[in-house]
């Protein structure tokens, strides 16, 4: 393949992810939370989607808004180094303002979705969260907002295994030593693998794969890897 093609490519693959984050993230979702250490952060994945997906018992009687499809807020809590769901919250209508417009409160419904149960442990989930705070920097290319510091917290099957604190200017160079790492396991060719089953595109080479893998890595490697 000549040096022009494989540019083509590399730019056409850049839009398609583009084209593809710009139609997810027209309107940034209101996100779920987690409360570490006592203070709240804000998530970049919602856990309880995989449990939905699973098991019925998805929260019903929210309004479902642009900002909020899933129609939900959870709030997680790290303790005893595992990770509990804390809270559900909905957003209803309270009441009506002087000019007729809804005013709208969130509603616990974790009672109602968790009948009976004191303590829900998020034992399916593998995957490093990635908390942010400090100081606002840029917002990324899905229009999400990039802080300057922020906590790795490694999870497997609910329980906290490992954590980490970077500032903005560490984390891509972490992330390329955390791929040539990768790169030395078993586990690349499953990340491979995983990238070509999501975006399904007959013309990625490893390359463009390497990539997508970089630039979403704790969506395809749940761990931190030793360095």
């Amino acid at each position: 393949m000549s040096k022009f093609s494989n540019l083509f490519i590399q730019h056409l693959l850049t839009f398609f992810l583009i084209v593809a984050s710009v139609k997810a993230s027209a309107t940034r979702q209101t996100p779920d939370k987690v409360i570490y250490h006592g203070k709240e952060y804000s998530l970049e994945i919602n856990p309880l989607e995989d449990y939905f997906f699973r098991n019925p018992g998805r929260p019903k009687g929210g309004i479902i808004s642009t900002g909020l499809w899933r129609g939900y807020i959870a709030t997680f809590e790290i303790r005893d180094s595992q990770l509990f769901l804390k809270d559900i919250q909905i957003q209803v209508i309270d009441s009506l303002d002087k000019d007729g417009n809804n005013v709208y409160k969130l509603k616990s419904v974790l009672n109602e979705v968790f009948p009976n149960r004191k303590e829900i442990k998020i034992d399916w989930l593998n995957r490093v969260l990635v908390l942010q705070y400090g100081e606002f920097i840029k917002f990324d290319w899905q229009l999400n907002p990039v802080q300057e510091n922020c906590i790795l917290l490694e999870i497997e099957k609910g329980d906290l295994k490992k954590t980490k604190n970077l500032k903005f200017a560490e984390f891509d160079e972490f992330v390329e030593i955390q791929f040539s790492l990768l790169k030395k396991t078993a586990d690349y060719e499953k990340a491979k693998t995983k990238v070509m089953n999501f975006y399904n595109v007959v013309w990625m080479n490893e390359q463009n794969v390497d990539r997508a893998i970089r630039e979403y890595f704790f969506e395809y490697i749940p761990k931190i890897l030793e360095d």
